[in-house]
């Protein structure tokens, strides 16, 4: 029995030698072994976790939005509308959960009153949510929403992003005359990036008197860019731009003078009716406008 006790003994401290004083190699080879294990296993996790993550957002994302739509149900469309302009995250989103959820209709129209056939939920997404995406858009379309031709849809389009004009102009299939239209209206209200694009792709951008008169009177912060674009390309000529300026100029001053001229008599017609303390509180407001 002894002999058998001293045997393991012996094997177990040779085994433990050999462990210990084996080539380097090896120990590296064990030790990458184990680092690799350790990492697939960290990248399993991390995976897991990720997904666990995105699945725990989604479900999140998911009840808040029906929690939102549930607070539309028995609405009219029109306080639908009105509380959409309410909404202050991602209205796009909302409209789309409540056509998904039947509460609205791709050709419902939201807006009460004559003229208002365009108001559906699409155009309100357009014209809510400036943050609006391709895919998005391509939802709307696949839940039945049109892209109309009419003045009010050419407007709203105006205003959007390149790709989404892109995607309008395909899903409503608007012929060139109406591309045409659109393009002029980029210009009318200084959608730099639409209008470049459609420069690019070969279509004639003009640029009239009235409308560059409308860019410098209007849109005083934003010009500088669209005018360097339109120099560049002998769409406008310099001399065309500093007499519009100056006329400009003279409009402001004459605003001005008249603005000034307003207060005067609004101030007249108060000092007849308020109190002095009253009177010198509007006086010091009407100053500070």
């Amino acid at each position: 029995m002894k002999l058998l006790v001293t045997t393991c003994i012996c094997i177990t401290l040779i085994l433990l030698m050999l462990f210990l004083f084996r080539p380097n190699s090896q120990l590296d080879n064990d030790q990458h072994s184990v680092q690799t294990a350790l990492m697939a296993t960290k990248e399993s996790n991390d995976r897991n976790s990720q997904v666990l993550l995105t699945e725990t957002q989604e479900q999140s994302l998911n009840s808040t939005y029906s929690n939102t739509v549930d607070n539309y149900k028995g609405l009219t469309n029109q306080e639908k509308l009105i509380k959409l302009f309410t909404e202050k995250k991602e209205p796009a989103s909302i409209i789309l959960k409540l056509l998904q959820e039947g509460i609205l209709q791709a050709d419902d129209i939201l807006r009460r009153g004559d003229n208002s056939n365009h108001y559906t939920p699409l155009y309100a997404a357009l014209y809510l949510d400036k943050k609006l995406t391709t895919a998005q858009f391509r939802e709307f379309v696949a839940l039945g929403s049109q892209v109309q031709s009419s003045p009010p849809w050419i407007r709203i389009l105006s205003f959007q992003r390149p790709e989404i004009i892109k995607e309008a102009i395909q899903a409503g299939s608007l012929d060139d005359e109406v591309v045409i239209s659109l393009v002029e209206n980029t210009v009318w209200y200084n959608n730099l990036d639409a209008i470049t694009t459609f420069y690019e792709q070969g279509y004639d951008v003009t640029v009239s008197s009235e409308q560059l008169y409308g860019i410098l009177y209007k849109d005083e912060e934003n010009y500088e860019d669209s005018i360097s674009f339109f120099l560049s390309e002998n769409i406008v000529s310099p001399e065309q731009v500093v007499d519009t300026l100056n006329a400009v100029a003279i409009a402001r001053q004459e605003a001005l003078a008249a603005s000034r001229e307003r207060k005067e008599q609004i101030l007249e017609r108060a000092q007849t009716v308020l109190s002095e303390q009253e009177f010198q509180a509007l006086k010091v407001k009407m100053e500070n406008m």
